[in-house]
């Protein structure tokens, strides 16, 4: 038992340490304000408050000039702790992913909306502008090139290219496809 003051209340501690438990009680007056529950020897125990590629782009994020309800999205899609792809704690979206996206994005940005984002099965960001089911754009950020897919009207434009060359041909395409949006 060890006593301490902190000028106002006098405090005691008991020690509790052993085999059983990894715990203190503090106690008031005579009295325990709340013991800590012992926590099994060897358990995980998560730390982080934000997803690695998350984190690992936050500063283009923050430069991006996304809105709220993107970044909402984002977030759910990277921290989803039900994750049905990968293996139990791996990566849930890539952080190479993201950032080729944000990187095209700062190139795109003052002439196209938002797209809608999705999560593809190899942890790679997929998003999609869509404005009639013969007007579409899905472009997906993968390990190795930026794929896209433009259905415009019954003409199909696609390819795996470096994200610079995508955010060229879609920004000079005449059907204008990054400002396309879903009506209702």
């Amino acid at each position: 038992m060890m006593e301490f003051s902190t000028g106002l209340t006098a405090i005691e501690i008991e020690s509790q340490f052993d085999d059983v438990s990894a715990g203190t009680s503090i106690v008031d007056s005579g009295q325990a304000l709340r013991r800590i529950r012992p926590r099994s020897r060897g358990a995980e125990v998560a730390t982080e408050s934000l997803p690695i590629a998350i984190a690992e782009n936050w500063t283009k994020l923050q430069a991006s000039g996304l809105s709220r309800k993107f970044y909402s999205r984002l977030l759910r899609l990277a921290a989803d702790r039900y994750q049905s792809i990968g293996p139990r704690g791996s990566e849930r979206l890539r952080s190479s992913s993201l950032s080729d996206f944000l990187d095209l994005w700062s190139r795109i940005r003052s002439e196209a909306v938002e797209p809608e984002i999705s999560l593809s099965s190899d942890q790679s960001l997929t998003v999609e502008w869509f404005k009639s089911p013969d007007e579409r754009l899905d472009i997906k950020f993968g390990r190795t090139a930026v794929l896209f897919g433009l259905l415009n009207k019954g003409h199909i434009l696609e390819g795996a290219e470096n994200k610079e060359l995508v955010a060229m041909i879609l920004l000079s395409h005449k059907a204008k496809p990054l400002q396309w949006r879903a009506v209702g």
